[in-house]
């Protein structure tokens, strides 16, 4: 057989010998690993500060299309409607998180209850009750956004937004989620009454524009049936006349259905009605958040016995790589030494239980 077979035979076989091998000799060292990141998970639970999550969920109304465009449309038999895009939830998802909201609630005062010791409650704005600190007013703001936009959990589900605001507060978390309400509907008047008012001046422009065209084409029909009184019995005279009576229905079309978007328009400018539903008003939450204990105990065990292995390996990966003979032998005794390890164990349990039953004995008799 070629030398070259003989080398790599070997090989395989102390691959499939070492990895066994490894977590035997090596098992004190993983299970002390995983022991000390099962015990880093708990710790952690247990020193995470407790937090408060306030929820509340909402869903929009859907704004249709421009009050001009859906006029016009309407008006020349073209349906135009559905929900823009500037209306949709995803939309509000981004504006619970967006600067604006954030910097306006910055601006407001809170009061919470602090459970002590010592007890009392506080009153001040975010970045005090939180005792943020910066080198500039702007970084303040900025590290106070920042601190928001992670308290904020916001996600959509089936046409609605529901959000959630997380601070070691119960008061403080149902008084950010009733601002963020408050605010959203504030939005929505404001950019509603805004766009309404920028919208009826175009609709001014347009309508003096139409106002000029019907009158020109009006002008124009009367014209000619003063010079035509007789036009009916000419074919070509009858087909000026008809061009010049739709000129004219168009006209008329076009600008009653402007001034028809100029008064819904006017009327938008002035309705202070918020688009949105609120399905769940934000209530206190009565019960702190839990610190998912079991979880982070079996995170802390999966990477603290993932860590000992490589560990384990990297150690035997320095070391030399022995014959196949030896690797073996190697393994035989690790797990010689683990079943001794076993062996012990099975004894001594039990050992110790009837121990203890027999001290419990010895306790009632005296006791008897």
């Amino acid at each position: 057989m070629p030398e070259g077979s003989n080398s790599a035979q070997p090989d395989s076989e102390i691959s499939l010998y070492a990895l066994p091998r490894i977590l035997l000799e090596y098992r004190y060292l993983i299970l002390g690993m995983a022991v000390f990141g099962a015990g880093i998970g708990v710790i952690s639970a247990f020193a995470s500060p407790e937090t408060y999550t306030a929820e509340a969920r909402f869903m929009p109304q859907g704004a249709s299309e421009a009050p001009a465009l859906g006029g016009l449309a309407g008006s020349l038999g073209i349906s135009i409607g559905g929900q823009s895009l500037s209306q949709s939830p995803d939309f509000y998802a981004d504006l619970l998180g967006s600067r604006e909201i954030l910097s306006r609630i910055l601006a407001d005062t809170f009061t919470v209850v602090e459970e002590g010791p010592p007890s009392g409650s506080r009153t001040g704005t975010v970045p005090e009750l939180f005792e943020l600190e910066a080198d500039s007013d702007l970084a303040l703001r900025e590290e106070s956004r920042r601190l928001l936009r992670g308290a904020v959990t916001a996600e959509t589900e089936r046409g609605a937004v529901q959000f959630s605001v997380t601070t070691p507060w119960p008061d403080l978390s149902e008084a950010i989620a009733r601002r963020l309400v408050e605010l959203v509907e504030e939005f929505n008047v404001e950019t509603r009454q805004s766009s309404a008012v920028a919208e009826s001046r175009f609709l001014d422009e347009r309508i003096a524009d139409i106002e000029t065209r019907l009158r020109a084409a009006e002008d124009d029909l009367r014209r000619f049936l003063e010079t035509n009184r007789q036009f009916q019995n000419s074919p070509q005279l009858v087909f000026e006349h008809d061009r010049l009576q739709r000129r004219v229905s168009m006209h008329q079309q076009i600008y009653t259905s402007l001034l028809q978007s100029h008064e819904a328009a006017q009327s938008a400018a002035i309705r202070d009605t918020p688009l949105i539903t609120v399905i769940e008003p934000p209530e206190p939450p009565a019960f702190r958040d839990p610190r998912r204990t079991i979880l982070r105990f079996l995170l802390g065990l999966i990477i603290g016995t993932t860590l000992g292995m490589f560990v384990a390996f990297g150690r035997e990966l320095l070391a030399p790589t022995p014959g196949v003979d030896l690797e073996f032998d190697r393994l035989r005794e690790a797990w010689g030494e683990t079943r001794a390890d076993l062996r012990r164990v099975r004894i001594q349990i039990p050992g110790r239980i009837q121990a203890g039953r027999a001290g419990a004995r010895a306790d009632d008799e005296r006791a008897g």
